[in-house]
Order: structure tokens, then C-alpha cells, then sequence
């Protein structure tokens, strides 16, 4: 069967491959709450300025006991324009990268992309992501189903938690261990934002790193 992967998850990827070769960034932000800015070479994918309207942010503290943490996560999306936007599911193409504080790179789990074949059918691949959804908070609406679509009205703000499944801390406690360093480590996101088909078009952005001290 011949499978073709939708163009919006191959820009992901080489996202995440091209952020991964550049060199780790000494900036890191003094609490857990960062911004996100348009990622250093990257170019946009339509000419069309609309997603500009929307800032984005994320923070991230712990949750659980000692022995069991994971990383729960805030990602914010504002939108400052005019008019309403509708994106494609944000955490479709969230990526997340942890190193250690001596800038080694600690590898986790990354989300496959969802394939569809020449019939139209979809195909989901089966591969542990590294984020769990968790919910969606625009006003007073909390919603905890997936959506593929997030409908953001002007001047409205979006907050999509997820928390990080168990394997992540387990990887970043092994690398710490082997590294002998202090019990730390850096976190960033890249994310692309991308309008919900029809439409096309899309940033690459990148939120600066975040520091976390166990």
C-alpha cells in the first residue's frame, strides 16, 4: 500500500532535524515560563501574514511525588489580531528537546506521523508519544477530547496542558546519573503552527530554554 505523509508532519520532522544538528544555545530562561519566537533561518511556508497573529508561551513545572515526577506543561495561545484563526492541533507538531546542564542531548520518545493512503483511509501508526493530552482551556470551556482543529477568536487565549509520560523522566534521570552533574536539566519546544485545511501555510517557531532543578 502506498502511504503518503501528510506535509504538515514531514515539516515537523525536518523541523525537529534541523534544530537538533544546530548547536545547543547558552540562554536560559531564569523561571519555567518562556516564549516562543520564529526559529533562526526558517522560513515561512505561505506568504500569508495572518498567523502572526498569535503569540505563544509555554511553561512547565512538576507534578507527582519524588519517585514517580512527570512534567506537566501550559502551552498559551494568544491570539492579538482581528480576525478569528482556526489551526491544526498544536500538539501535532510540538516537539519536545531536554539536555543536560552540560548541553548533552537526552533522547526521548518522539511522535511518528499519521499516514494516509491514496483511498483516502488513515492509517495511525503506533509509536509511544512522549506528552499525554490532558486539556483544553478557552474561557470558561475546559474540554478534554482531542481536536483537530483549535478555533481561536480575536483577542481570545487558548491553554492546551499536557503532561509528559513516565519514560521521559526516567530517560533524563538516567542521563543525569551517567553524567554526574548537578540534579538539573534544560528543556525547549519547537512548534509549528499551521492553518487548518484548506487553507495552507504556517510558522516554525521555537521557545528559548527552560531550566528545571530536581
Amino acid at each position: 500500500m502506498i502511504l503518503q505523509i501528510r506535509s504538515r508532519n514531514i515539516w515537523s520532522i525536518l523541523l525537529l532535524s534541523a534544530s537538533i544538528l544546530t548547536s545547543v544555545s547558552t540562554q536560559v530562561a531564569n523561571s519555567n515560563k518562556v516564549a516562543f519566537h520564529e526559529r533562526d533561518g526558517s522560513h515561512p511556508r505561505s506568504e500569508t501574514p495572518v498567523l502572526k497573529q498569535i503569540s505563544a508561551e509555554l511553561s512547565g513545572s512538576f507534578v507527582g511525588q519524588p519517585s514517580n515526577l512527570t512534567i506537566e506543561f501550559v502551552l498559551t495561545l494568544e491570539n492579538v489580531g482581528p480576525v478569528e484563526l482556526k489551526i491544526a492541533d498544536p500538539l501535532d507538531s510540538l516537539f519536545l528537546m531536554f539536555t543536560t546542564t552540560k548541553n548533552r542531548l537526552i533522547n526521548i520518545p518522539q511522535r511518528k506521523p499519521q499516514a494516509v493512503n491514496i483511498s483516502g483511509g488513515k492509517k495511525n501508526i503506533s509509536f509511544p508519544a512522549p506528552i499525554e493530552f490532558r486539556q483544553i482551556v478557552q474561557g470558561t470551556s475546559v474540554r478534554y477530547q482531542k481536536e483537530e482543529v483549535v478555533t481561536i477568536g480575536p483577542r481570545e487565549k487558548v491553554q492546551i496542558v499536557f503532561s509528559t509520560q513516565p519514560v521521559v523522566m526516567q530517560n533524563i534521570n538516567t542521563a543525569i546519573q551517567s553524567e554526574e552533574s548537578p540534579r538539573a536539566f534544560k528543556a525547549k519546544a519547537h512548534l509549528g503552527l499551521v492553518t487548518a485545511p484548506p487553507k495552507g501555510g504556517g510558522r516554525a517557531v521555537e521557545s528559548d530554554w527552560m531550566l528545571f532543578s530536581l
